[in-house]
């Protein structure tokens, strides 16, 4: 028996949700993290998704990335959005460590 598809979403089942995992590691790109995360927002979300998380993680910036990034997270519709600190630079596998090490992943779902 052939399985039905969703449509726009090629290869998903249907009535099968998907969760969308996004992380961005970023280090004093205040004059560009606005407009990447506007990018991600403006792109939308695809049929089928049933969360979608995005995790900014600043990596010890000196300047203003991560107030300018909490303050574009707030207006993400649609998203699970947080900004979320390494004290010490670790990179951009920090950062991915840093959020799971934190229950990110498992609080929010993804």
């Amino acid at each position: 028996m052939a399985e039905a598809r969703s449509r726009g979403t090629p290869g998903l089942k249907q009535g099968v949700g998907i969760c969308l995992g996004v992380i961005i590691p970023c280090r004093n790109e205040a004059r560009v993290i606005a407009r990447r995360l506007e990018s991600l927002k403006l792109n939308g979300l695809p049929e089928g998704l049933v969360r979608a998380q995005l995790v900014v993680v600043d990596d010890g910036s000196s300047d203003e990335t991560k107030k300018i990034a909490s303050e574009v997270c707030q207006g993400m519709v649609g998203w699970s959005a947080e900004v979320i600190s390494n004290t010490d630079r670790k990179g951009k596998n920090g950062a991915v460590r840093t959020w799971q090490s934190g229950g990110r992943r498992r609080s929010h779902g993804c």
